[in-house]
């Protein structure tokens, strides 16, 4: 009855992907503080520049891998 055009819904997924990693590293983080606890959020503070760069890497790498599967054809 009803023909399910799974392409549309592939296509929509791959062009949100680079929204969607970044989404889930700003939930991560905003997890992370949340739950945190002194201790969790004091080594935050201690180690800020390191747990930035952690972040960053993290979200060049995902996003990284994204642009080169998009440039060789596999998305």
């Amino acid at each position: 009855m009803f023909n399910i055009d799974w392409n549309v819904i592939y296509n929509f997924l791959i062009d949100k992907l680079p929204w969607f990693l970044s989404m889930v590293i700003a939930i991560a983080v905003y997890e992370l503080l949340k739950k945190g606890t002194k201790a969790a959020i004091g080594k935050i503070v201690e180690h800020k520049a390191k747990a930035g760069v952690y972040i960053a890497a993290a979200s060049s790498v995902a996003l990284a891998a994204y642009f080169i599967a998009k440039w060789m054809g596999y998305l």
